[in-house]
């Protein structure tokens, strides 16, 4: 059975795998944030870097699916409203809440300058300041506040890229697409053994995985989806890093693994309504270095991970329901969608999951 037909936009479980990416990155980052050493690594990768592909695998599905029946100015208001106004507020909350508390501890001193600071230089989505200053004094990992907040702006870029790309004639977006895939994996591939710039690397290491993503779903008729393919898919995933491969190997290999995963897991009710999972990923980092300065972390690398996971889940649904799901109404009053262009001889499906 294809793609096109086993995956239902209505019912499936991506959003669960979502909701368990950014619990990856959580248990991922508790042991260098608490003082236990390195992150866990699996195959070249942390377990936070594996999350991170899976994140921006489901994204690039979901994202030209959302390109494919939307125009493209409302497109960009659509995907500005669903990251932009909870990546703001975790700003705020981080500059004149979480750092003015992390100096109760007895740790360190806040100037609201220093708030105002790091609130304006990171505005535009790229994280060019991570730390206020006088906070997180003595902490381990350094002065960064929200180390989760970088890849936003590299998911945002990919945005762009799939929703000019799919501007253009139908028959060539596959074509586009692919040129995408594969001069981005070329490039990654090159800095995965040779230096690149830290912007190019980071967007190099991850664009080839997103529009693997996109390419499954502009062939979705075409794509068998199996079981056996999707073991093997999993399987291969290390076997891709231990190679240096991840950009051309294992980026379709990921997009595969969470695509099957997301049909067949009969998880589609997690998150089907309230989907707490870009707001986990996005304050777990600061609850996270505040729960250090409360010498949380003393009980252990277990009751650390435990305690950041529950601190981070009110806020994460906070965020969903004060912030997040009163833009996505607003995003639902832009104009109305028009009839899904065909793909391969079929309606694109529209993605009923939440969106990234």
């Amino acid at each position: 059975m294809t793609l096109a037909r086993r995956f239902d936009p209505r019912k499936n479980s991506l959003n669960f795998l979502r909701l368990a990416f950014a619990t990856a990155v959580i248990v991922s980052h508790a042991r260098p944030l608490g003082g236990f050493g390195h992150d866990t690594a699996i195959a070249r990768q942390t377990i936070g870097t594996w999350a991170v592909m899976g994140f921006f695998a489901i994204s690039g599905y979901l994202i030209a699916a959302s390109r494919m029946h939307t125009g493209l100015v409302e497109f960009f208001a659509r995907r500005i409203l669903r990251i932009y106004p909870a990546f703001v507020v975790c700003l705020l909350a981080v500059a004149f809440v979480f750092a003015p508390l992390s100096t109760l501890t007895g740790s360190g001193s806040y100037s609201p300058a220093g708030g105002v600071s790091y609130v304006l230089h990171n505005l535009g989505l790229k994280i060019e300041v991570d730390g206020i200053p006088g906070t997180l004094t003595g902490a381990p990992y350094g002065s960064a506040w929200d180390g989760s907040l970088w890849t936003l702006f590299y998911e945002f870029v990919c945005y762009i890229a799939i929703g000019l790309m799919l501007t253009l004639p139908t028959r060539l977006h596959g074509r586009a697409v692919t040129c995408a895939f594969l001069a981005s994996a070329a490039i990654g591939g090159f800095g995965a053994r040779h230096q690149l710039p830290t912007t190019a690397d980071h967007f190099f290491s991850l664009a080839p995985i997103f529009f693997a993503g996109s390419l499954l779903f502009l062939y979705a008729d075409r794509i068998r989806l199996d079981w056996r393919l999707g073991c093997a898919a999993v399987v291969l995933l290390p076997v891709s890093t231990e190679l240096r491969a991840m950009q051309y190997l294992g980026a379709p290999l990921m997009a595969y693994a969470c695509l099957w995963l997301g049909a067949v897991l009969p998880l589609a009710k997690v998150g089907s309504k309230n989907d707490i999972s870009y707001g986990v990923y996005i304050y777990a980092f600061p609850v996270q270095r505040l729960l250090v300065l409360l010498h949380v972390n003393d009980g252990g690398l277990v009751v650390y991970t435990l305690a950041s996971v529950l601190a981070t889940l009110p806020l994460a649904a906070a965020s969903w329901l004060v912030v997040e799901r009163r833009a996505l109404a607003f995003k639902h009053r832009l104009h109305h969608t028009p009839t899904p262009p065909r793909i391969g001889g079929r309606r694109a499906a529209v993605a009923t999951t939440a969106p990234s």
